[in-house]
């Protein structure tokens, strides 16, 4: 990996970014989707872009109030929704794929709040790496309509890395935080109590 490589990298996003002209992220705050939103709001400004958190009990609050702050940091619009997975008992059994649920229901409730305010382009912090991993919410994701910006310029978890620290974010080395869930053994249920004691 060069750091030259990586800058031509960004280039090709902002140029993707722009061809797209308004643009809401599914916001973790994690280094991913967090780099990808500051680019976004270089290239497109406040009025073209938006950072939709979903809130959910499958995530720490911590997880999700860093969120919120990752964004004011960086200065992108922000809005929060409530995504109820819980309530779905496909998600709730917990099966091998109980991302691709979860994935289902947090895009299926974001993207009609992101389209009522005139974003039709919905996009993640998936990675070229992430690629190559077991992601079921990846196919979910797709089944919408949902694009993944930094994979498609081919950006490396460690090029993301890279040019976040070139940017003076501070999170540019923040390990990832997976969802309460997954620490749960397959086929045990989700519930809010379960998650409590995670």
């Amino acid at each position: 990996m060069t750091e030259q490589n990586a800058v031509g990298k960004e280039r090709a996003l902002m140029a993707w970014l722009r061809r797209h002209q308004r643009v809401a992220i599914g916001f973790s705050g994690g280094v991913d989707s967090a780099y990808l939103a500051a680019v976004t709001l270089e290239a497109l400004g406040p009025e073209g872009s938006l950072a939709l958190i979903g809130r959910s009990a499958s995530l720490a609050g911590s997880e999700e109030d860093h969120a919120v702050s990752v964004a004011r940091t960086i200065g992108i619009p922000i809005l929060e929704i409530e995504t109820g997975e819980l309530s779905d008992p496909r998600y709730a059994a917990n099966p091998t794929n109980r991302c691709y649920f979860c994935k289902s229901i947090l895009w299926l409730t974001l993207l009609p709040q992101a389209r009522e305010r005139g974003f039709e382009t919905l996009v993640d912090g998936t990675n070229a790496d992430d690629r190559h991993d077991y992601r079921p919410g990846g196919k979910a994701a797709a089944e919408q309509g949902i694009k993944s910006p930094l994979a498609e310029v081919g950006f490396t978890k460690d090029e993301i890395r890279e040019r976040t620290r070139a940017r003076g974010l501070p999170w540019w080395n923040r390990p990832a935080s997976p969802c309460l869930a997954s620490r749960l053994p397959y086929g045990t249920a989700v519930t809010p109590e379960r998650l409590r004691q995670v």
